[in-house]
């Protein structure tokens, strides 16, 4: 986003937020867990 992009800093939260949301219901999917909690070695 750039910084000339909203005019004024509740106008530019407001846009963030509303990506949030938007990514929260479209794009964003749960991922599996698969560290089972062992120390890991190198």
């Amino acid at each position: 986003m750039r910084s000339a992009s909203s005019d004024n800093e509740a106008n530019g939260t407001t846009i963030v937020f509303a990506f949030i949301e938007y990514y929260n219901a479209t794009i964003a999917k749960p991922f599996k867990w698969t560290y089972q909690g062992k120390v890991l070695t190198i």
